[in-house]
């Protein structure tokens, strides 16, 4: 029997044409309590917000875009061809879907995270006392 992989509900951009169906079709998804014209949700609401809408596999290849994105502005940056800010823009792109990713599985991220920065705290202190 062959399993299907459930999609998780998406907005298809290419069937919107005007800034007022994109206003509509996000409102039909979005608690208008806690997010819509002026949003007063936390980052973190707005994060899990953006996975349930356009769905993991969607934000997973925003990922791997903002990332190249990043990667260019960084070439970029050491031949003098970017701002200062646009480079800092595409860092900001990166951040912001990294801390989305965090939502798909905040244990295991979290766990990563602390081993990680404490590799890099006993790195610095054996340099510290060398």
């Amino acid at each position: 029997m062959n399993k299907t992989k459930v999609r998780k509900f998406k907005i298809d951009t290419s069937t919107i044409i005007d800034q007022k169906k994109v206003n509509e079709a996000w409102e039909k998804v979005m608690d208008k309590k806690t997010c819509g014209k002026s949003c007063k949700c936390s980052n973190k609401d707005l994060y899990k917000k953006a996975l349930d809408v356009w769905g993991e596999d969607a934000q997973i290849g925003m990922v791997i875009e903002e990332c190249g994105e990043l990667l260019s502005a960084i070439n970029k940056l050491e031949r003098g061809r970017v701002t200062e800010e646009d480079f800092m823009e595409e860092v900001v792109d990166v951040y912001i879907m990294m801390n989305q990713m965090r939502e798909l599985n905040k244990d295991l991220f979290d766990k990563i995270y602390k081993y990680k920065i404490n590799r890099i705290r006993n790195k610095l202190n054996k340099k510290i006392i060398n």
